[in-house]
């Protein structure tokens, strides 16, 4: 059995919601049905350190802390923002297949723990009386695939985008804007077929909600890994971004197949994903991250700072923040 501490530096001044994931992992850990791991309260006796959540670009509320700087050693982490770059040895929901990153042992994709929150994603209505072929609630201004999707037209379909909606969409499952997540179920449990085009990031919640709900999940993030554990092509249909506008198709030619790639999905998800489980799933992942960072080639870690080149990321982690140094220091100098 190994002995798990779990800590989170995140402060909730600059994100409300920097914390959820630690406290969600507290609890998970508390219905565990395996119970192949230990939380223990001293971080000198964990086999690993757990770093859940960063509300920092480069991660410096993690690696700033006294904890981190103690035992870097038998450090990981788990993050499920949309955009990070995984620097530090861990698990990370959007991890995207880059060329500097493909190659990497010691970080892997996860599973965004906030699914596991939403009851109301456990659908009892069969599969094969759904109103709708397919469907797709979401914000189109995210990725252009998505405006690609919300330009389809069919009788048997469902496309919203929620951009359009003036109001905030809440972080976990309750709030008040209930009635976009009433929305949200109800066509989940009236369509076959469900989009999960990338966003923001590689990755979406839609994927594993649709899982979760016993619907069928298709695919559409060309950078997206898949986490280790379920067996994605027993259940999930993966279609190129530049391929997108011949889903419709697609999906009349695999309706019959609905039912059991519907049942699969749900099967898998409460295999890795379910209350009972999911503590354990996320814990084996992280060990196994540990122990490949013990042995990961130093120049391969390395070429992972590469990724700060990127445009996004040069603006905002890198110009952005110089950019207000910059304006302090010449108030100060005045």
């Amino acid at each position: 059995m190994a002995k798990i501490y779990l800590a989170c530096e995140a402060s909730t001044d600059d994100h409300p919601f920097a914390q959820r994931d630690y406290e969600r992992m507290i609890y998970y850990a508390s219905t565990d049905k395996l119970g192949n791991h230990d939380v223990c309260n001293n971080p000198e006796d964990a086999e690993i350190i757990v770093f859940i959540g960063s509300a920092k670009p480069n991660f410096s509320d993690i690696k700033g802390s006294s904890l981190y700087k103690k035992h870097r050693d038998k450090s990981v982490v788990f993050y499920s923002g949309d955009r990070g770059i995984p620097i530090l040895p861990g698990l990370y929901a959007c991890l995207e297949n880059k060329l500097a990153i493909r190659h990497r042992k010691s970080v892997l994709s996860c599973y965004y723990l906030r699914v596991t929150d939403n009851t109301s994603l456990d659908i009892d209505e069969n599969i094969d009386d759904a109103e709708y072929l397919y469907s797709f609630i979401g914000n189109a201004n995210n990725h252009p695939v998505r405006k690609k999707i919300c330009r389809f037209s069919g009788e048997r379909s469902f496309l919203n985008d929620s951009s359009l909606d003036v109001r905030q969409q809440d972080d976990g499952i309750t709030g008040e804007n209930k009635d976009r997540g009433l929305l949200y179920r109800d066509v989940l449990t009236q369509s076959k077929f469900v989009l999960c085009p990338r966003g923001v990031g590689v990755s979406s919640w839609r994927l594993f909600e649709t899982m979760r709900a016993g619907r069928v999940p298709v695919i559409i993030s060309d950078d997206w890994i898949p986490p280790v554990g379920p067996t994605w092509d027993s259940f999930a249909l993966f279609v190129k971004e530049r391929d997108v506008m011949g889903i419709p198709k697609l999906l009349e030619e695999t309706e019959t197949e609905a039912v059991i790639l519907g049942a699969n999905a749900r099967k898998e998800w409460e295999k890795w994903y379910s209350e009972e489980v999911v503590f354990s799933t996320i814990m084996d992942l992280l060990l196994l991250t540990h122990s490949k960072a013990l042995k990961e080639n130093k120049l391969l870690a390395a070429l992972t700072y590469t990724q700060y080149l990127r445009p996004y990321y040069l603006r905002h982690w890198i110009l952005s923040p110089l950019k207000q140094r910059l304006k302090g220091f010449w108030s100060e100098s005045k």
